[in-house]
């Protein structure tokens, strides 16, 4: 490793010192590894989250870490933060090291291979541990790490309310956008040259899709529960007036404005499909719609001639189309994205799109003749883009993005909880009563993966890059996993021995599945699918690879007895406890579950002759017993509102909920540069 000069400090990172003009200073590992990332980065704006993801991506590590660090440094260097000479604090943005730096030595060869062979050898374990088709993503489907290009972002605004729906002005030196604050809807307007903002519309009612009828004149969709408006706006005179009322449900509008027409879409209970508007006439005309699939987010091409749109259906990954109006013929479709958030048209064969493709999210240039894309900027880690719209030749964008946070919590406090959550998604939690840890799904990596939290720390178990990871099921003995990735009309389940951190099995099996429980041999796994309109329960050999099925009308728990083989079950159509026994007689323990509307999959649990499940009191979550004897109900615990219960379990003596909890959004509208 590299050894400095700043300025008349030495940096030595291999020693974990730096020598100034009076002493010699001992870092922290952490302090120094901070240290070297801002130098080797010299006038570059990063953010805690950046540095924290650079540095230790496969760690659990605070932002505190590095105000911490910066503070420490400043004050070896002796740099006074209003007037900067080393690290300066940009604000809302992060820190930029501004001073100058050489570079006095380097680590000879040899030495440098002797450090590098450990985790060399380290990086083959990991491979060798974790190889396998299902687990392992191929070097194609590799998540992007980092930006392709050196990007500049100006912040326009953020909020812990929601901003989406922006809009650039034809002259792309304003942009229109809607933003939340507590009880009103508020149109806002902020000029790219000045950054001035100001509110140009501020409803109670719900607004959305502003659109630029012209640089003094906007439109945008005002809706009750009965009605949607389209509404005009003229900014010069600032009044305005209602263009086109519908009862049906209105969720976009685009405009072209070389033939002065609208298009709008509507959902139905069916589905969604578009229809154009004319201006000037005021007339509905052609409706347009594919069946089977559900269209959205209408744009009009530059030229008018054109028309995107998003379409997809539940078994395929969504498209983007481009149809010809007049000629009413397809001519392009882009399917190379496993989710869309939005694109933006550059000009007439590149287009700019917002989404999730191969794990990572972020936004990409793509050729609509040669069907290629390209990734420009990687999104921030646990950021979804709202919308995203292009300036000049597709070198510069605005775009609105929220960032989410869930953390899991339980109703006796479970210690490693605090220390597992994350600025990032964490959830569908367990506790693994024999070894004292917790696996859970978190999103902290980039896409989402399993993880687990102990007493040693935190540490990624899976690299699948994949979307979603559904609750995992733990066996009796603690000694496997198993868990499902959904899949376009089918599901993934995976399963892993601990002990060994080894992938026993995958497989592949149709539609919608969700993983119950274990058998008490630790070889089959029960599970409930959704077919013919209700939740049926399965179980699966490890062994034989086949599923049989086992009961109908359930799918909330399976509890199998290991001294009887009696299967115990919630009758999803009455919402009652019921027992089959292992010669196949089928027992009802309870009547309708009292206050059980809320019980959904894996929030009932059975123990020592008593029920244990999530019930609803005044709107709140409830962890109830029932006992079968006595078929008496007893409050055991109340939960916050909107908590969603991952698992019941007993934990040092007391029967607890695990559960997940959804934080405020952060939300901000910000303009990138790429930096040529």
């Amino acid at each position: 490793m590299n050894k400095f000069r700043v300025g008349s400090v030495e940096v030595l990172p291999q020693h974990n010192k730096i020598i100034t003009n009076s002493q010699e200073i001992r870092l922290e590992p952490k302090i120094m590894q901070v240290l070297v990332h801002l130098i080797l980065h010299k006038g570059q704006v990063l953010s805690r989250e950046q540095i924290i993801q650079s540095l230790w991506p496969e760690q659990v590590v605070g932002d505190e870490v590095i105000t911490r660090a910066v503070f420490e440094l400043r004050k070896h260097f002796d740099d006074d933060p209003k007037q900067p000479q080393f690290i300066e604090t940009i604000p809302r943005k992060g820190y930029s090291f501004v001073h100058d730096y050489e570079v006095i030595e380097l680590i000879p060869k040899k030495v440098a291979k002797s450090v590098l062979l450990p985790i060399s050898l380290m990086i083959i374990v990991c491979a060798v541990v974790w190889f396998t088709a299902s687990l392992m993503s191929s070097a194609e489907n590799k998540a992007p790490q980092g930006n392709q290009h050196n990007i500049e972002t100006l912040l326009l605004e953020d909020s812990a309310e929601r901003i989406f729906d922006n809009q650039l002005s034809p002259d792309k030196s304003r942009v229109i956008y809607v933003r939340q604050q507590n009880d009103f809807w508020l149109l806002k307007t902020i000029d790219l040259n000045t950054l001035h903002k100001s509110v140009l519309v501020e409803s109670k009612l719900p607004i959305r899709s502003p659109q630029w009828l012209s640089e003094t004149s906007i439109l945008y969709i005002r809706c009750t529960d009965k009605r949607c408006e389209i509404v005009e706006k003229n900014l010069a005179a600032n009044k305005q007036q209602v263009l086109h009322r519908t009862p049906k449900r209105l969720i976009q509008v685009a405009i072209d404005k070389i033939n002065q027409r609208l298009v709008m879409e509507f959902a139905t209970k069916k589905g969604r499909y578009l229809q154009l508007y004319n201006l000037k006439t005021q007339q509905e005309l052609e409706i347009i719609e594919l069946p089977d699939r559900r269209v959205s987010k209408p744009s009009f091409s530059n030229d008018g001639q054109s028309l995107f749109f998003i379409s997809a259906n539940k078994n395929e990954n969504p498209k983007i189309y481009q149809w010809h109006l007049a000629q009413k013929k397809l001519l392009h479709t882009i399917s190379a994205f496993n989710r869309i958030f939005g694109y933006a048209e550059i000009d007439n064969h590149r287009i700019l799109v917002a989404g999730r493709k191969a794990g990572g999210t972020g936004i990409w240039a793509v050729d609509l003749i040669q069907q290629s894309t390209r990734l420009l900027s990687s999104s921030a880690i646990g950021e979804f883009i709202l919308s995203v719209n292009a300036q000049g030749d597709g070198n510069r964008w605005i775009a609105s993005s929220v960032k989410r946070n869930i953390d899991s919590y339980s109703t006796h406090k479970i210690e490693l909880l605090a220390r597992m959550n994350s600025s990032m998604i964490d959830m569908n939690t367990i506790w693994d009563n024999v070894n004292n840890r917790l696996f859970y799904v978190s999103n902290r990596s980039g896409s989402y993966e399993l993880w687990q939290t102990d007493q040693l720390g935190s540490r990624k178990l899976t690299a699948l890059n994949t979307n979603v990871i559904k609750r995992p099921i733990l066996s009796k003995d603690s000694s496997t996993l198993a868990f499902v990735s959904p899949l376009k009309s089918k599901s993934q389940i995976h399963i892993v021995d601990l002990n060994n951190q080894l992938p026993i099995q995958s497989v592949e099996l149709p539609g919608e599945v969700q993983l119950l429980s274990w058998s008490s041999d630790n070889q089959h796994l029960y599970y409930s699918a959704y077919e013919r309109k209700n939740y049926h329960i399965f179980k699966y050999s490890i062994e034989k690879q086949l599923s049989e099925p086992v009961l109908v009308s359930a799918g909330f728990m399976l509890h199998e007895d290991s001294e009887t083989g009696d299967l115990y079950y919630i009758d999803t159509q009455e919402k009652r406890l019921m027992r089959k026994s292992a010669g196949g007689e089928i027992e009802q323990l309870s009547s309708t579950l009292n206050s059980a509307q809320r019980l959904s999959p894996l929030q009932a649990v059975v123990d020592n002759g008593a029920l244990y499940y999530i019930a609803a009191n005044d709107g709140l979550p409830v962890l109830t017993k029932y006992d079968i004897a006595t078929a008496s109900y007893e409050t055991l615990e109340t939960l916050p509102a909107r908590a969603f219960v991952t698992q019941i379990v007993k934990y040092k003596g007391n029967w607890v909920a695990i559960y997940d909890r959804v934080h405020p959004d952060k939300s901000r509208l910000y303009q990138s540069t790429i930096v040529q």
